[in-house]
């Protein structure tokens, strides 16, 4: 690791952070400067991994890497990171309704899940990039795509589209300058499947993959049209209990999140920084459920924030997110969030994407957000019950 990345005695003074290029309640607390104001009153400097030149540093957005270190995006990156021995742990999920789709240009005679069968689809190979997530995230949507109109990966040919850019490569050197912007701009997000778009627009693959803040761009720039899952009949099996939390009956539990990369969504942090200094992981917590919170009061704000975020604009947000992602920043570790990430590690592992197998509890530290909950409430109610007596 580059000098510029913080030695592990320095984790109590200096926190580094970062976040994809998607919606997250975590960007919003970075936006207003609370939080480092808050951390600063607690004598830590936060810091974002743009304000490094060096590419070592940056590469900690996927490999958590540097000590001290807090990230919101995909779950694929840190499950995987966390499989090669980084240490991490998961503090929190964000579950947003993401558009998740096959694309196929205008004129295909493609319509529905089961017209893929035998169809040629495109998938992605970050060629050198030592962790390739969105080749995991681009398999995980076809297996359910597929499964949802009983096919499987079998049934199509899969075709290798070789990407030679690096991740990094794209991450914009001007974020340097604003220390509340993301590694990837309105660019790197618009640039992020370029290959997979030249070999649908050339004919070489009949769909590629795309979803949440990128699904927009196949449909702006190639009229491309979305082959989503079959709906799921009304009788189907309820989503089953976590293993992190007690069984519910299948009569009363929610349907099964559609898990991918960015479903949920992942707030994690250094694992030896929940240890160290729990009050500072709580502290950064405290303001990221906060700034859900107000995203859920302040639509219009919030969403002006979200597409700086993205790289989209306002207008594009809603084929990517629905129009009520507002509401949808929460932070939580419910039984369906937590059945959704232990189906990415099933995923992960039956695909050879882990280095070393474990289990959903080896991951996710429910305590911290667990305590910031308790308290909110306790002030919460104790504050309705003032105002009942006034």
């Amino acid at each position: 690791m580059s000098s510029s990345s913080p030695p592990a005695d320095r984790a109590a003074a200096e926190l580094w952070y970062t976040r994809c290029s998607v919606p997250t309640a975590f960007s919003l607390a970075l936006r207003d400067g609370r939080l480092h104001d808050a951390l600063a009153r607690a004598g830590v400097a936060l810091r974002s991994l743009a304000e490094s030149p060096d590419r070592a540093v940056r590469q900690a957005h996927f490999d958590h890497s540097v000590s001290g270190f807090w990230r919101q995006g995909g779950n694929l990156p840190p499950l995987i990171a966390r499989s090669r021995g980084a240490d991490l742990r998961i503090v929190g999920l964000t579950v947003i309704d993401t558009v998740q789709a096959a694309f196929v240009l205008p004129d295909s005679p493609i319509r529905t899940a089961a017209d893929l069968a035998g169809r040629r689809l495109g998938i992605p190979h970050r060629v050198g990039d030592p962790l390739d997530f969105w080749r995991a995230s681009v398999l995980r949507g076809y297996e359910r795509i597929l499964a949802s109109a009983g096919l499987s990966l079998g049934d199509v040919e899969l075709i290798e589209i070789p990407v030679q850019r690096h991740w990094i490569d794209g991450a914009a050197g001007a974020t340097a300058a604003d220390a509340a912007a993301p590694l990837w701009d309105a660019i790197g997000t618009w640039s992020h499947q370029r290959e997979e778009l030249i070999a649908l627009a050339t004919g070489d693959v009949d769909a590629f993959y795309s979803d949440g803040t990128l699904a927009p761009v196949p449909a702006a720039v190639l009229g491309a049209r979305p082959i989503t899952a079959a709906p799921a009949p009304a009788s189907a099996a309820s989503a089953p209990a976590s293993v992190a939390s007690a069984p519910a009956s299948v009569a009363s539990a929610p349907a099964a999140l559609p898990a991918n990369g960015c479903v949920p969504l992942a707030l994690s942090c250094s694992a030896s920084l929940i240890e160290q200094r729990p009050e500072l992981v709580e502290l950064v917590l405290e303001h990221v459920v906060e700034a859900a919170a107000w995203a859920a009061r302040e639509a219009a704000a919030a969403r002006t924030l979200v597409a700086a975020e993205t790289g989209l604009p306002e207008q594009l947000l809603t084929l990517g997110y629905g129009a009520d992602l507002h509401r949808q920043l929460g932070i939580e570790l419910t039984p369906q969030a937590l059945d959704a990430l232990a189906g990415q590690i099933d995923f992960l592992r039956r695909n050879d994407f882990l280095a070393e197998p474990y289990e959903l509890a080896d991951v996710v530290a429910p305590e911290p957000l667990q305590r910031v909950t308790a308290r909110r409430t306790a002030i919460a109610t104790a504050a309705a019950a003032t105002a009942a007596a006034a």
